[in-house]
């Protein structure tokens, strides 16, 4: 079965809508049961509570993603999870070589990295657990693969 046009940029779209939507919600929302006063009378997060925030919210998406592209075949998921994941790498090669500050270059990207909220678990967890940062932002961009297993078999 081929691979029907009209889904080329599914996923991508659904990942930039909940990655805004993710985006103001631990912003406005939930991210201030994160926070936590110091001793000193600063304030600062509990990365507990942030990852779990994040993987909350990483688990509605994806089950929402699920119901969403269930018509989809396997083959159109990761056809169009592999076009945001090449973006999202794309951005993310541009800030870590670049570093853009401002203009054009810097608004793309940061757009395009901020379509990726909605995965930032995957970027926490592996960050915690490696340290090391680009191999987490990396492998954290292909998290888009996830809604493939959502998918019908042809």
């Amino acid at each position: 079965m081929p691979i029907r046009k009209n889904t080329l940029f599914t996923v991508p779209l659904y990942c930039l809508v909940m990655g805004f939507l993710c985006f103001y919600l631990v912003i406005y929302g939930v991210a201030r049961f994160a926070a936590v006063t110091l001793p000193d009378g600063s304030v600062s997060s509990d990365d507990g509570k942030v990852l779990l925030i994040y993987g909350l919210l990483m688990v509605a998406v994806l089950l929402l993603g699920g119901l969403l592209f269930r018509r989809m075949t396997k083959k159109e998921l990761a056809v169009s999870a592999a076009i945001m994941a090449a973006l999202h790498v794309a951005a993310l090669l541009i800030l870590y070589l670049f570093s853009p500050s401002d203009g054009l270059a810097a608004s793309l990207t940061r757009f395009s990295v901020l379509a990726g909220e909605w995965s930032n678990f995957i970027y926490l967890l592996l960050y915690r657990l490696t340290g090391s940062a680009p191999l987490s932002s990396v492998i954290g961009a292909l998290s888009p693969f996830l809604f493939t297993l959502a998918g019908k078999s042809e």
